[in-house]
């Protein structure tokens, strides 16, 4: 159903000289109950066929449709599609289906339906090029698209005005309004429109902006509204906000500040407009000052991700330490504040709030330019001098328990002891030569911060504004709220050389930390000399209902001035909450804690990092909008109850992590119905936080008590390990008809308990909560792995503690594995009273550990009879251009390897690509070449085999459905998934090499081998032998010097021998001063592919229980 609210009129131009002028402004409706705004401008026009709408809604001649850029491969990928947006956005729903264009669709006007709906989608084609995939709304007349936004009530009050970004970059009010009590409307634009680049890094990201930054075209208020109806529209948009759009963002709105970004208290404080509304606990507390609107905005909204603030005085920091939100103050300077109220020039900086670590990452890279170092995916070493500031030395109580606990673990995180620090005894003990004699920190701070915001901001915002409003009203002076009025006529009392003198202080106090505490290193990969953590909140309540005491200066010294006076940055992080008695709600409400974290002055990319180190690390969360920052915040909420003991809520038994609650494994039994494996199995989900993977276990046919527990991952990167199980290694395989199972005899659980898992989250049965960013690179996809094995072996099957773990997996398996296996040894060195996961090996089958070195494969594999194969693939004309165009290749290709940039690495790849690999790859797919075995046809697109599409048919089955009971955010099970592979195309992990992770592992005696089907093009033998002979350990030049000899296999279920391919193998001491060794080893089997185990699972069986045991490929 499609009702309208306001109606959408076009321009009538001008009927004469006295015509008057009539301007759409949109059109509000309601879809399906849900309320939406319809652009008044349009985004392209496209030809559609009145009969293709005979059955659809419209109002006013506006027709829902969806667009489909992408090319299409028929409805059932349409349907995975759509299913996709409905995840990730909040905009599109099936009710945008009525109507599907689609480019490259060639019928017209054919029906289908999508998320079994009783409802036909028309399917028809798309020409235009221009308008972006998403929902939009048809202008049957003139064939005209108009973007959707969807229209959400500001219940928190954070917004002063609701804002419409024009496609001339202007701005203009959004005009529209939808049920709500005293509450402005936000329209929020579909976020299919969007795709994040290395140009638009926060492209589509929506951003709320504080009202005393310009936007052109809008009026702004500074929080006062005699400003507001004084001055008209702003003609510019200021740097701060450029550079946000410039980016991708997308401007939602102008929110509320404190009046002339002074600190008010709730209620009384503000008189001209009323405060926002702080969601957490009670929903009644105090949301600080001066960017409330922003700090209530993020800590409210789920459709909102970014909040642009100023910081002068804590204008950014206290509202995020409130809200349990991401904050920050910059180091001084970072970016030009023109056309922005201020504050205090020497004070004032621009800074974001965010939920996501990692967008707040992107952001500031945005925001302050090339004055931002990102340390994301870079090598980081963080200082380690850690001094701590008001974090107690007791658990007296929940708050007191939660900091203490949080101290601990930061302080092993980074591998140091914090140091309390006070930095007025300090002061008096080492004053600088430059001081004042015999004067505290105190006395010299006390009036330098009232004296800076009130004799800077006079001239500059006061004076002239009095001016003008009396210019205009007879000499009358404007309202002002009572702070700002007060800090104003408190100024006055004083000589404008105050001035002067706070500015020297402020001077003095900035020399003497950056000397003595937060010096600048010049090693980027540590830049400060040490950290400064302080308690920003520890859960005290301040509710908005109680009266104050009357405003004045906010003299005086405290911790929250240090960054303000030393120009260093102070970066809020929240770190759980505690549960406290409410005087509203008169019950037991949750309440936020976080800390500050401070560096040197240029390292603000650092305390970034940190927050998603802590975060990878499971120390703190992301927080969530709405009441709590989430159910269960790891180890950040603080509970006197523990959990350690399996629960029962229905037929799956829950685990949860004593170490971090709110990871979790929920797991139950199956029986052989849907595998037929021979030896108990369970399936489940391990849950952290929004994230949430899948596995399949199944314990060993042998000996279960004894027998080692081996892990495996497939490839891609966004390959389902449900491909590996039944398909390749698992005790069950496919039956040539996609509806059953039969038993593997040479599965790989014969001899080991098997374990395989749908690896990063989004592939196969694994899945996110929506908002919940995906997994960008190798290092991310350990983090959560190490996490679940970590619980996995020590309370849901805790006889697997003391058992032998191996890695396994295939293809992209040669990051996964390493990375992950090199996660496990850090932590185990890094936690050693935590549970430890034993690794003793890794085996993985053509890996792609070396993208430089696989590409260099190509030749020799497709130009030589190396492989196996009677006769070389290509003809001498195309072994020719490739030899030619290989060094080319090379050279950017070690450019990316030392300049892990994605940007340089993605321009290298296309240039291996369209000159080595595209030779060959351009003619792969269904019915074509198939890169995984040069011998063979390719039967479908992507994987070539057809076992993938009945695994994919098998598992979408009700019977196995009934028996997996996946959860209702998981629509369809697909063998691939295209978000994740989109997610690591936006960085460097799939151009760079494993290598350095690989001779790590060696180092710490875990043993590696790399085995090799050697009919395989897309990660093959000579590229693979290539990288082993220049791996950085200790037995690399033994390795290579070796020559490669046959080795033979026997089959353990019918007997049958014989000479299997070749091998080399190295056993190597990890130091000179212990006998412990490392074993490398490289297997080739001819006759392979690169699923190795599908084409030779005799010889695959065979060599897998010759590496667990320890046995010799030669012997």
């Amino acid at each position: 159903m499609v009702r309208a609210t306001q109606l959408a009129v076009a321009a009538l131009g001008l009927l004469g000289a006295a015509a008057a002028q009539l301007v759409s402004t949109g059109m509000s409706v309601t879809l399906d109950q849900i309320d939406y705004f319809v652009s008044p401008y349009p985004a392209g026009n496209v030809t559609v066929s009145a009969a293709s709408l005979t059955d659809i809604p419209s109002v006013n001649g506006f027709y829902p449709v969806t667009v489909v850029q992408e090319e299409m491969a028929g409805v059932l990928s349409l349907s995975s599609l759509f299913s996709t947006w409905t995840d990730v956005d909040d905009v599109f729903t099936p009710a945008f289906l009525g109507v599907v264009l689609v480019r490259g669709y060639k019928p017209d006007n054919v029906t289908a339906t999508f998320f079994n709906s009783s409802r036909s989608s028309v399917l028809g084609p798309l020409e235009s090029r221009v308008v972006p995939s998403g929902p939009y709304f048809l202008e049957q007349a003139t064939g005209k698209l108009y973007p959707v936004y969807r229209l959400y009530s500001d219940y928190a009050g954070a917004f002063t005005q609701p804002l419409l970004q024009k496609p001339d970059g202007t701005f203009q009010p959004l005009s529209a309004q939808v049920a709500g009590l005293v509450s402005s409307t936000i329209g929020v634009p579909s976020r299919i429109y969007y795709t994040p680049s290395d140009e638009k890094p926060l492209a589509g990201a929506r951003v709320g902006v504080k009202d005393i930054y310009s936007l052109a075209g809008v009026r702004q208020s500074n929080g006062n509204r005699a400003w507001y109806n004084l001055y008209g529209e702003n003609n510019v948009t200021g740097t701060a906000v450029s550079r946000l759009i410039d980016a991708g963002a997308i401007i939602v709105g102008l929110q509320k500040p404190s009046q002339f970004a002074n600190g008010e208290t709730a209620t009384a404080d503000w008189v001209d407009l009323h405060p926002p509304f702080n969601p957490r606990g009670d929903g009644y507390q105090d949301p600080s000052s001066s960017s409330s609107g922003a700090g209530a905005s993020i800590g409210s909204y789920e459709w909102l991700d970014l909040a642009l603030g100023s910081d002068t005085g804590g204008s950014i920091r206290n509202p995020a330490e409130v809200q349990g939100v991401y904050g920050s103050r910059p180091s001084h300077g970072l970016v030009e504040l023109d056309h922005v109220m201020s504050m205090s020039p020497v004070l004032d900086t621009a800074g974001v709030l965010s939920r996501d670590p990692y967008l707040w990452d992107r952001a500031n890279q945005a925001l302050y330019s090339t004055n931002y170092t990102s340390f994301y995916g870079k090598s980081v070493r963080y200082p380690s001098k850690l001094y701590t500031i008001d974090f107690p030395t007791t658990n007296d109580s929940a708050a007191d328990a939660l900091l203490a606990g949080f101290q601990k673990r930061l302080a092993a995180f980074l591998n140091t002891t914090a140091t309390p620090l006070d930095l007025s005894d300090d002061w008096s003990s080492r004053p600088p030569s430059s001081a004042p004699a015999n004067v505290s920190l105190e006395t010299l701070l006390n009036l330098t911060y009232p004296m800076l915001i009130t004799k800077q901001q006079i001239p500059l915002v006061r004076d002239p504004f009095y001016a003008d409003y009396a210019a205009k009203h007879d000499g009358r002076v404007p309202f002002v709220d009572p702070v700002p009025l007060s800090r104003w006529n408190w100024s006055m009392a004083y000589p404008d050389s105050a001035l002067d003198e706070a500015i020297h202080n402020k001077a003095l106090f900035m020399d003497w930390i950056a000397e003595n505490y937060l010096t600048p290193i010049s090693d980027p990969e540590q830049c400060s000399s040490s950290l400064i953590v302080y308690v920003g909140t520890d859960g005290s309540q301040r509710a908005r209902n109680v009266y104050r005491s009357l405003p004045g200066a906010p003299s005086g010294y405290s911790k929250f001035l240090i960054s303000n006076m030393a120009s260093v940055p102070d970066f809020v992080i929240p770190v759980g909450e505690i549960e406290a008695y409410s005087t509203i709600t008169q019950h037991q409400e949750k309440f936020p804690v976080a800390i500050d974290v401070l560096a040197a002055k240029g390292c603000d990319g650092l305390l970034v990092r940190l927050a998603q180190d802590l975060f990878e690390a499971g120390i703190i969360s992301a927080p969530l909008a709405g009441g709590t920052l989430t159910a269960l915040f790891g180890l950040a909420y603080a509970s006197t109850q523990a959990v350690l003991q399996p629960e029962e809520p229905s037929d799956f038994r829950t685990f949860h992590s004593p170490y971090s609650p709110h990871h979790s494994i929920r797991i139950r039994q199956q029986n052989e119905s849907i595998c037929a494996a021979h030896s108990a199995q369970y399936t489940g989900w391990l849950d952290i936080g929004r994230k949430h993977l899948f596995f399949w276990y199944f314990e060993s046919q042998n000996d279960p008590a004894n027998d080692p527990l081996t892990l495996w991952m497939t490839g891609g990167p966004g390959g389902s390990s449900m491909i590996g199980l039944f398909e390749e290694v698992g005790p069950c395989l496919i039956n040539e008809y996609g509806n059953g199972t039969y038993h593997n005899p040479w599965g790989w659980s014969r001899n080991s308990s098997l374990l395989f898992v749908d690896q990063p989250v989004d592939v196969g049965f694994s899945y996110v909560d929506e908002g919940e960013d995906l997994p960008g690179d190798s290092h991310q996809a350990a983090i959560d792995m190490h996490r679940f094995l970590q619980l996995f072996v020590s309370e849901v099957f805790p006889q697997l503690q003391t058992l032998p773990v191996h890695l396994s997996g295939e293809s992209y398996a040669g990051h996964y594995v390493p990375y992950l296996g090199s996660q496990i040894v850090q932590q185990n060195k890094l936690y050693p009273t935590e549970p430890q996961v034993l690794l003793h090996s890794c085996l993985v089958g053509n890996g792609y550990y070396s993208p430089r070195d696989t590409t260099y494969g190509y030749w020799e594999t497709l130009c030589t009879t190396n492989p196996g194969v009677p006769e070389p693939v290509f003809n001498q004309t195309r072994c020719d251009i490739m030899a030619a165009n290989m060094p080319r290749c090379m050279e950017v290709s070690d450019v990316c390897v030392r300049n892990p940039d994605p940007a340089i690495c993605h321009a290298a790849s296309e240039v291996c690509y369209e000159g080595v690999i595209g030779w060959y790859d351009d003619e792969s797919g269904e019915g074509g070449r198939n890169r995984f075995d040069i011998t063979a046809p390719c039967a479908l697109d992507g994987i070539c085999y057809i076992e993938a599409a009945r695994i994919e048919q098998y598992l979408n089955t009700p019977a196995v459905w009934a028996a997996l009971s996946p959860p209702k955010e998981i629509k369809e099970y697909k063998v691939t998934s295209d978000n994740v592979s989109r997610a690591f195309d936006l960085t460097s992990d799939t151009m760079t090499p494993a290598s350095e992770q690989v001779a790590f592992l060696l180092a710490n005696q875990v043993h590696f081998l790399a085995y090799q089907g050697n009919l395989d093009l897309a990660c093959n033998t000579a590229g693979n032998l290539r990288w082993a002979h220049s791996l950085p350990w200790r037995g690399q030049v033994e390795f290579a010097s070796k020559a490669l000899r046959p080795w033979s296999w026997v089959d353990v279920v019918s007997g049958k021998s014989g000479v299997a391919g070749t091998t080399k193998e190295v056993r190597v001491k990890v130091s000179e001063s212990t006998d412990k060794e490392s074993r490398f080893a490289l297997v080739t089997v001819d006759g392979a592919g690169h699923f190795l185990p599908q084409d030779r699972p005799d010889i695959a069986l065979d060599m897998m229980v010759r590496w667990i045991s320890g046995a010799s490929f030669t012997e």
